[in-house]
C-alpha cells in the first residue's frame, strides 16, 4: 500500500518535467525577457508554449490525483485496480 505514497511523490516530481522545456526555451531567448514573463509567452516557440500549458494543467490534475491516492491509502483499499491506477 505504500505504492500510493510513492506515486504521489512521483507525480509531484513529474509536474516540473514540462517546465524544463520552457526553461530551455527561455534561456535561448536571453535573460532580458525575464522581466516580463507574460509577454514572453507569446514569443516562445510553439513547443515551449505547449509545455507551459501542460505544466499549468498538471497542477490541476495533481490535486485530484493526490486526494484520490491519499483516500485510498488511508482507507486501506488494496485492490489490483487501485494499485494499477496509482
Amino acid at each position: 500500500m505504500i505504492i500510493f505514497l510513492y506515486s504521489i511523490a512521483a507525480a509531484a516530481a513529474l509536474i516540473y518535467v514540462p517546465f524544463l522545456l520552457v526553461a530551455y526555451a527561455r534561456m535561448r531567448m536571453g535573460y532580458e525577457t525575464f522581466s516580463t514573463p507574460g509577454a514572453m509567452l507569446d514569443k516562445l516557440p510553439p513547443y515551449a508554449q505547449r509545455a507551459t500549458w501542460a505544466h499549468q494543467n498538471t497542477f490541476e490534475a495533481f490535486m485530484i490525483f493526490a486526494a484520490a491516492a491519499l483516500m485510498t491509502y488511508i482507507t486501506g483499499v488494496n485492490s489490483p485496480t487501485g494499485i494499477g491506477s496509482a
